[in-house]
């Protein structure tokens, strides 16, 4: 998923903030909030995980507030902010009228390019209940290669090692500022900048990763199955990187 991610503070307060019922933040950051720990409970993932996917990828601060925020589009590296979903709807409609199809959405910024397929209309890609769920099924068909949620969110980013693993550092640092015991140490990293470019994080959709389809010829690698990428030991590149 190309996308971006804020230079924040890990001020633990600010996050455990996150996990507090009585969250009190502006209304669509707390809309990403909901969705993520749905979506973590439903599909048995740890809460702080989808949390921390959600504060990366679309932190920012609002009336006094800091948290993620669901009308968030990013289009060729350039991220922004709407005040509204109407806002950032016509911001993707514009890019794909432009023919760039390549943008992240929503709460956990989802590639329309590769992801698109999946959801009724980009409308729905910002809602964040559905976008949520697409996301924390993708991110337990990552585990089930990894066998490690940090690992998982690195691949969630990008498969190239670089970029994976500095998203990995960010996501791990959060998790540990959210108070939990689910993420590995790792190396201080320090935050990618705004609109700093990044590699699709998910180039190969979550319905052609359980087809289970052998790579063949002439293939992209939209069309990989998950038995093959396990095999290369998630060596494989997607296209572009």
């Amino acid at each position: 998923m190309r996308g971006f991610v804020l230079a924040f503070s890990l001020s633990a307060g600010c996050f455990i903030a996150a996990l507090t019922p009585a969250w009190s933040v502006p209304a669509p950051m707390a809309l990403c909030r909901t969705a993520a720990v749905n979506a973590a409970d439903k599909h048995g993932i740890p809460r702080e995980v989808m949390i921390a996917i959600t504060l990366v990828e679309t932190r920012t601060k609002r009336g006094g507030h800091s948290g993620p925020w669901p009308w968030t589009v990013n289009v060729a590296g350039k991220g922004r902010w709407f005040d509204s979903r109407a806002g950032a709807l016509l911001h993707a409609q514009a890019a794909l009228e432009r023919g760039q199809n390549s943008f992240d959405v929503g709460c956990f910024q989802l590639n329309y390019r590769w992801h698109g397929a999946q959801f009724q209309s980009i409308d729905q890609m910002f809602e964040p209940g559905p976008s949520g769920d697409y996301a924390a099924r993708f991110l337990k068909s990552l585990h089930a290669e990894t066998g490690d949620w940090i690992k998982a969110a690195g691949l969630y980013h990008s498969r190239t090692v670089r970029h994976a693993t500095r998203y990995r550092g960010l996501v791990a640092a959060t998790v540990r500022a959210l108070g939990t015991d689910e993420a590995e140490t790792e190396p201080a990293i320090a935050p990618l900048n705004p609109g700093q470019s990044r590699r699709s994080a998910n180039a190969w959709p979550l319905a052609r990763l359980e087809t289970g389809t052998a790579i063949g010829a002439g293939q992209t690698p939209g069309a990989v199955g998950l038995g093959s990428l396990r095999r290369a030991g998630g060596a494989l590149l997607r296209r572009g990187q």
